[in-house]
């Protein structure tokens, strides 16, 4: 899930040495399933976020921008319009319509993620995986909504650290607050951290929201980034 077993097969070598692998799991008993995908010439990630009522009507909630660190996410924002407008075969809307229906005839009912990707050719890949869970994106955009009305929008993003023994979330909250990116609520922009217990030592990660305009998302998440190390904590990038 959320991109973890993905192997990027890119020469003979690394597929002899995934077959090897496989091959080894089952000769202990294992059962061996996966999915081949191929790499697409990406240019946007985005995904809708739609939930499925217990009588198998639908809403869309919303479209997030996408940007993935190798095969996972770092960070969800607001999506341009026009990556749902424009005109394609099928349509943004008869895509998500067919996959709410088929999850809802099989008697499914909850959130749901629909990963889809543009390609630098003009083509689209409509359905790249769906997720049937809450997600990121989904987490994003119900703060998105929550901000919008004070002229901000959200950007969550995260990324994976090396904690130090004795942080705790309450330093890092405070230096936040010290050094003025701390969210505090209205129309100044801020950071909030989302998730307390992934920072824990040795490893974790850092989640957080950006409360700002896109342009200014940059310049907030370097200042949190920098007051996180102040406290203890290394970020090394998505893992």
């Amino acid at each position: 899930m959320a991109g973890r077993g993905t192997f990027e097969v890119t020469s003979q070598r690394r597929l002899v040495r995934l077959v090897k692998h496989l091959r080894g799991q089952e000769e202990e008993g294992l059962r061996v399933e996966f999915v081949v995908q191929p790499r697409y010439d990406r240019e946007v990630d985005f995904s809708s976020h739609l939930r499925i009522d217990p009588d198998g009507s639908w809403q869309l909630l919303g479209v997030q921008s996408l940007v993935n660190a190798g095969y996972r996410h770092e960070v969800s924002g607001a999506a341009s319009s026009a990556l749902t407008s424009t005109p394609r075969s099928p349509t943004h809307g008869e895509v998500v319509d067919t996959v709410a229906r088929e999850l809802a005839r099989e008697g499914y009912f909850g959130p749901v993620c629909i990963d889809s990707m543009t390609l630098r050719d003009g083509s689209w890949v409509p359905v790249l995986e769906v997720n049937v869970r809450m997600s990121m994106g989904s987490l994003n955009l119900g703060l998105d909504e929550r901000v919008r009305e004070h002229g901000l929008r959200s950007h969550l993003w995260q990324e994976g650290a090396a904690v130090a023994d004795g942080f705790t979330v309450d330093r890092f909250l405070e230096a936040l607050c010290a050094e003025g990116p701390l969210y505090e609520g209205g129309s100044t922009p801020g950071v909030l951290p989302l998730v307390s217990g992934s920072l824990a030592a040795p490893r974790g990660r850092l989640i957080c929201t950006a409360l700002c305009a896109p342009e200014s998302f940059d310049s907030l998440r370097a200042s949190a980034r920098s007051v996180a190390s102040s406290v203890g904590v290394t970020l090394v990038g998505a893992t």
